[in-house]
């Protein structure tokens, strides 16, 4: 482990679904009531150069976070990050997981991501021993891990490939050793052009990863001394022999049986009695290879009768507009609501569902406390003298609301998402309270990362992608500057082309009145990915 984080680390990455911010949504909708997201602490078993936590630990002052890794390499880039930020909620400490002991203390939440299956037994017995005894009561685990019946296509893979390089040291040859092998073998299993059979596609798609894929994931997916899947139900077993018991999947979210196929549920009320066993036959059916499992102490009553009142302590949020250019709220006609970067699309007859859509809609990418949502809902379909007199309205359009929302977030928690935290965003283009109606301020932890790399962490601890032009812009979004400021940064810089019919532009006159066009554009594009702050009104 020592030898090969330190030959080949991980690059900087931010796992979504390991912010405790979506742990505790997720134990909130389950009838649980996990740690403040402000005051909590966290502990990250595997933290590599800390680059997860990072951001994590800008956002939340007020909380603790304490990442430990072997690689002394990858630390001590961390520790540099630390010291270069000043951040004094973030210590990252070099250490085998096997020491970490009571001395550390009690954590809200533990983070274990990409670690487990890369360990001998020994060690991820630690991992889960870790995950109880240093847990506080009301505390959520969260780990990740390679999973049979879908890693045994992968598996006949690194077999391949580790037997073929087995005579090669050299990291780097490795890895180049290894998509030039498995390239020749899909070629001549599935040559290009033919139909494939049965097994040459299932290479094919195995060979297409290898190439694609960044070294560090090839090298410790596929050329690692130890990768160790396993059924799900081996995990849960192994976790409750550590007082530990299921509570959900961070990446899947909840499941709604109703949005499986009626087959599927036949079989899973014939053959599933329990959750473990439910989880298990849908890793069948789906050929899943990853877990990104949530545990909580063994004690804990889980209730998966999840209802609307749950969503009291949440925000919502979700990128889904209306399909019609004037949706009719108030009649009992059906309303879609879709994205263009999304397949599936939620669709509503019931009124104030269809006022509550375009209020999240309008503040997207901000998330709005459930019960705020209800009332702003209810105030785009109800007169006013109606509301101001019952509560009664708010109560029962709150609760049809809020088994909608959960209907929809069921079917795919992209349509709507919830959260046990909302960060202090900009809200859409014009709006009064936004930051870039001023001097655009965007998340300090992005700026640090725009300075390393293309792509960047937002608010909701997601990778963003940047173009050229915010990538240049956002290191300079630190709440000083105006637009007009931007823009003349923009021109000043020779190697960033403007560009009109084909032809790229010269004069500076002619050039500021297109970049004022563009860095705007860029500036909203980058507050609806979440990454530009908003006023403290907002």
């Amino acid at each position: 482990m020592l030898n090969s984080y330190d030959q080949v680390p991980y690059l900087n990455r931010a796992h979504s679904h390991t912010h405790p911010d979506r742990l505790a949504a997720l134990a909130t909708l389950l009838g649980l009531q996990p740690a403040c997201l402000a005051t909590c602490r966290v502990l990250e078993l595997g933290c590599s150069n800390g680059r997860n936590l990072l951001p994590m630990a800008m956002a939340l002052p007020g909380a603790h976070f304490v990442g430990v890794d072997l690689s002394a390499r990858q630390i001590a880039d961390g520790q540099a990050a630390v010291a270069e930020l000043g951040l004094t909620n973030l210590e990252l400490r070099h250490a085998s997981l096997a020491d970490v002991d009571a001395s550390y203390g009690l954590f809200d939440y533990i983070l274990c991501h990409g670690v487990f299956s890369w360990v001998e037994a020994s060690l991820q017995d630690k991992i889960l021993a870790i995950s109880r005894a240093n847990l506080s009561d009301e505390g959520v685990a969260y780990v990740s891990y390679n999973i049979f019946p879908g890693w045994h296509d992968k598996l006949k893979v690194r077999e391949m490939l580790l037997h073929q390089v087995r005579h090669i040291t050299d990291p780097q040859v490795r890895i180049r050793k290894s998509r030039e092998f498995i390239s020749l073998m899909a070629d001549l299993v599935a040559p290009p052009g033919a139909e494939p059979s049965s097994y040459g596609a299932r290479l094919r798609a195995e060979a297409e990863i290898v190439t694609q894929q960044d070294d560090d994931y090839v090298f410790h997916e596929y050329l690692e001394d130890v990768n160790q899947p396993l059924y799900f139900y081996e995990f849960a077993e192994r976790a409750a022999r550590h007082g530990l018991q299921y509570l959900a999947d961070a990446d899947r979210g909840l499941r709604s049986l109703e949005s499986l196929p009626a087959p599927v549920v036949e079989a899973m009320r014939q053959h599933a009695d329990g959750i473990v066993a439910q989880e298990q036959l849908l890793d069948y059916y789906t050929n899943h290879t990853f877990r990104s499992t949530l545990l909580v102490p063994a004690g804990r009553h889980i209730d998966r009768t999840v209802t609307p009142a749950r969503l009291r302590r949440l925000f919502v949020r979700s990128p889904l507009q209306a399909v019609s250019a004037m949706p009719d709220i108030t009649g009992s006609s059906f309303e879609t609501f879709g994205a263009a970067d999304m397949e599936s699309t939620f669709a509503t007859a019931h009124p104030v569902t269809k006022a509550a859509m375009l209020v999240l809609q309008a503040a997207y990418p901000c998330a709005v406390p459930f019960d705020d949502l209800v009332a702003a809902a209810c105030a785009r379909v109800y007169p006013q003298d109606d509301l101001s007199h019952s509560k009664v309205i708010l109560t029962r359009e709150g609760e049809i609301l809020g088994r909608n929302l959960l209907q929809g977030h069921t079917a795919d928690n992209n349509l709507i998402d919830f959260h046990a935290h909302a960060p202090r965003l900009a809200g859409a283009p014009g709006d009064p309270n936004s930051a870039r109606a001023g001097r655009p301020a965007a998340l300090a932890s992005a700026r640090f990362e725009a300075l390393r790399s293309r792509s960047v962490t937002n608010a909701y601890h997601r990778p963003v992608r940047l173009g050229s032009l915010s990538w240049y812009l956002l290191p300079f979004l630190d709440g000083t500057r105006d637009l007009a400021q931007l823009v003349e940064l923009v021109l000043a810089n020779q190697s960033l082309a403007v560009e009109k019919a084909g032809q790229e532009l010269s004069d500076p006159d002619v050039k500021r009145p297109l970049l004022r066009a563009e860095v705007s554009s860029s500036l909203t594009a980058l507050a609806r990915a979440a990454l530009i702050l908003g006023d403290a009104s907002s």
